[in-house]
């Protein structure tokens, strides 16, 4: 049964991991390999856009591996865009096929602008049929809306079912499986303490299969009392479930837990103040990489002083600094420097990818992919600091497909701001497929499925 990690849509500037002093760390045992960066020569596309125009959107589109694309990956990540030649292509195309449309949302009339999302969030596999969980958002008026539409592929049918945690204002944001097929959310939202048994915020919610229902799990990690109203932040706690079924959950200011949620066991690993953790990657070797900030220098320990990330090994909860290219920060000379990213996975050959940039070999060394590095560097002379600039909306990395394709999104307003690509490692290629920001999310049977314009759309990997 696959294995679900949450993903959320951060935008931040540099961001540099350290542990605070009262981490427990053990003296890293590796051997550090020498920081060294390779250029690679991306190939070219197999198709080309038609030079002439037209008002049939699938003329203008560019072929890569047998996929209609807006443009190649390199256009996508990498280049300023030419707006006026970019497609709004609000749907995917082929290989992409329409399953079905989504169940209409409330009808009840508030009056007010109406708003909505809808992506795909979760699959699951249930007595031999898999369910698809798309999360929705909307409102009309002054109410607001949040469930989940669940969809049997083998039945056709839909069931809705509240994102509300039963009898709170909290909701379930991203959802794990654990190893005894319970499910799991990530609760958000805003909560007053005093409502709670014992003044305590749980961080996990569990669904209840009979009622259909989320229910505070007191049995995982607590939020720590700090005022009579606590506000859950998509960034905080960082949730990692590893392939055992363990939860690794980071609590900012606080520090690192394990919890199993069969054993109902929950273990304090780290205790961190002042540090701060929004991106980790679960690698197949049973480690997990993150990276962070630290509020207060003088929490250093002794020899990590300029570390950018960090690995916990799961098997002994030790950590241990991982040497790093350095990256661009603002206000500094971006010469000699790898460009920032957002976003890491780790393959399944054990690379950490970091974004768009670059990746960490299993070696150590590292090899960057960024293809424009003289028109990055060239930007900052040609941007003033009172300008965007384009080279800096950098495409997010979430995800790896059974294939192998690396998936991106990248958010922003309007054609060629916004959008969504995949990447092949093993070809050098990518394509452009989506004009708007969507999210992946694969099944147990080779395929994945995204939403897009309140229409469920699958690709079979298998074929």
């Amino acid at each position: 049964m696959p294995t679900q990690k949450a993903f959320q849509i951060i935008q931040n500037g540099l961001i540099l991991l350290i542990l605070s002093a009262c981490a427990s760390i053990d003296s890293p045992k590796e051997t550090a390999v020498p920081f060294s960066a390779t250029l690679v020569d991306l190939s070219s596309l197999d198709g080309e856009r038609d030079p002439e125009s037209t008002d049939d959107p699938a003329q203008n589109l560019v072929e890569v591996q047998r996929h209609q694309c807006i443009a190649d990956f390199d256009t996508f990540a990498y280049y300023p865009v030419d707006y006026d030649s970019i497609i709004d292509l609000r749907t995917p195309t082929y290989p992409w096929q329409l399953e079905v449309e989504l169940p209409e949302r409330s009808t009840m009339e508030y009056g007010g602008d109406r708003s909505h999302v809808e992506k795909a969030g979760f699959a699951r596999w249930v007595k031999g049929e898999v369910q698809i969980w798309v999360k929705r958002d909307y409102s009309y008026g002054n109410k607001r809306v949040r469930d989940f539409v669940i969809y049997f592929t083998e039945s056709g049918e839909w069931k809705s079912i509240s994102r509300y945690v039963w009898g709170t204002a909290v909701f379930v944001e991203d959802l794990f499986e654990a190893v005894d097929g319970s499910l799991w959310g990530v609760n958000l939202g805003s909560i007053r303490v005093e409502r709670l048994p014992n003044r305590q915020v749980p961080i996990l919610s569990k669904f209840n299969e009979s009622t259909e229902t989320f229910e505070l799990s007191y049995d995982g990690p607590v939020y720590p009392e700090t005022s009579q109203f606590i506000k859950l932040s998509s960034t905080d706690p960082e949730v990692v479930m590893d392939d055992e079924g363990v939860f690794w959950i980071y609590v900012k200011n606080v520090g690192l837990y394990s919890f199993d949620p069969v054993r109902e066991q929950t273990i304090k690993h780290i205790d961190a103040p002042n540090l701060s953790i929004w991106d980790s990657a679960l690698s197949p070797d049973r480690s997990i990489y993150y990276r962070g900030r630290v509020w207060e220098e003088h929490s250093i320990p002794p020899g990590l002083e300029g570390v950018g990330m960090i690995r916990l090994d799961l098997d002994t909860g030790k950590l241990y600094p991982v040497d790093s290219p350095e990256t661009w920060e603002p206000n500094q000379d971006p010469e000699d420097r790898w460009p920032d990213f957002d976003g890491m996975v780790v393959d399944a050959e054990g690379r950490l990818w970091l974004g768009a940039t670059g990746r960490r070999e299993t070696d150590g060394s590292w090899t960057l992919i960024h293809p424009n590095m003289d028109g990055y560097l060239a930007s900052f002379d040609e941007y003033p600091a009172y300008v965007r600039n384009p080279f800096l909306n950098r495409p997010r990395l979430y995800f790896q497909s059974s294939n192998g394709y690396l998936w991106f999104f990248r958010s922003g307003d309007g054609p060629g701001n916004s959008g969504s690509a995949w990447y092949d490692p093993e070809t050098g290629t990518g394509c452009w497929f989506l004009g708007w920001t969507s999210f992946i999310i694969d099944d147990a049977v080779g395929r994945i499925w995204l939403v897009e314009d309140e229409k469920l759309y699958k690709l079979d990997l298998t074929r």
